[in-house]
């Protein structure tokens, strides 16, 4: 008798707490809505040649022709990257990153040297 009593505790304990652990709750991804749909957020940006000479860069597929002084606008994705592509100066050669884009950018200029 002093054995079942002695185990008794135990397993009531077993029994409280084996439901608990058998049931399955769903877990839950906080994902952003433009993540699950495949989409990410366009931050617009202005790139201004500041080298003196005209530059070639690309985004993604698109080439852009930067002329000395001037600024042109640009929409890119999160975590697109502008490369350049000929640079007559040679203060960047050809495969140098000039921006990847952040969401901090939103509304930036950045300027090419």
């Amino acid at each position: 008798m002093k054995y079942i009593a002695s185990f008794s505790p135990i397993l009531i304990a077993l029994a409280l707490i084996a439901p608990q652990a058998a049931q399955a709750k769903a877990v839950h991804l906080d994902l952003p809505v433009n993540a699950a749909i495949g989409r990410s957020k366009v931050v617009k940006l202005s790139l201004i040649n500041e080298s003196g000479a005209p530059m070639v860069l690309k985004d993604g597929d698109d080439i852009i022709k930067l002329e000395p002084g001037k600024s042109i606008e640009v929409k890119e994705p999160i975590g697109s990257r502008i490369v350049v592509v000929d640079n007559p100066v040679h203060s960047r050669k050809p495969g140098d990153v000039i921006v990847q884009v952040s969401g901090t950018m939103s509304g930036a200029i950045v300027h090419i040297k």
